[in-house]
């Protein structure tokens, strides 16, 4: 999703949260067996973040009840980050704020073993943490089963010098030593009850493609 300037108030914080952006988004979702991978891009301050913080947030609130209400959890790309980064954050994300885990004892353990196991396999622990949420999961549908909402903010910060982003063969230089940069996430496409969204600035938009093209991801599981 490709957000512009246009019909942002910068002096109406509120008009940050793109509430027809948001509603389309929301439509989208509705209609899916399978959550995609949101991906929102847009020049900095333009609301990005606040379209899933501010808007989807609060309607996902409004249409749950219960004691377990969706949580929202950020996670900054910095310049020293990579894909197997990422993963372990998100790992960490999941394990310390979703429902099912807080009711097993030994969940930090859990989140500690997963987590150090993602530097050598991420897709593995993807499938394995996929696993586990499903059982989390039965009795739920639909939106309903939304509880945790991760937003991995600045995807651009690994490619941060636009002049270096590219080697000599015109790959992303964050592809070294990664075959399958989204496999992680890909395979979490199954749990019902976490959303990804991934936010960067818009001239990097053809790299993240790229990226995207190296990992087994169908179009039909991607939102851009």
């Amino acid at each position: 999703m490709i957000l512009s300037e246009h019909g942002v108030d910068s002096l109406n914080p509120v008009s940050f949260g793109r509430p027809e952006e948001c509603g389309r988004l929301l439509v989208n979702l509705r209609g899916r067996k399978r959550w995609p991978l949101i991906f929102v891009s847009g020049p900095s301050g333009v609301g990005k973040r606040g379209l899933i913080r501010r808007s989807l947030l609060e309607k996902l609130r409004r249409l749950q009840s219960g004691k377990h209400l969706p949580v929202q959890i950020s996670i900054p790309v910095t310049v020293r980050d990579s894909p197997t980064s990422i993963a372990r954050q998100c790992i960490r994300a999941i394990v310390e704020n979703h429902p099912g885990f807080q009711r097993r004892s030994s969940y930090e353990a859990l989140g500690k073993q997963l987590a150090n196991l993602a530097e050598t396999d991420p897709i593995g622990v993807g499938r394995r943490l996929c696993s586990l949420l499903q059982n989390f999961e039965k009795g739920t549908s639909g939106i309903a089963a939304i509880k945790v909402v991760i937003i991995i903010e600045g995807l651009d910060n690994m490619f941060v010098d636009r002049k270096r982003c590219e080697d000599e063969s015109g790959q992303p230089r964050i592809l070294s030593g990664q075959r399958d940069p989204f496999g992680f996430l890909r395979e979490l496409l199954g749990a019902r009850s976490v959303l990804f969204s991934l936010t960067y600035r818009t001239w990097v938009g053809d790299l993240i493609r790229k990226v995207i093209s190296q990992s087994s991801l169908d179009e039909s599981e991607l939102y851009f």
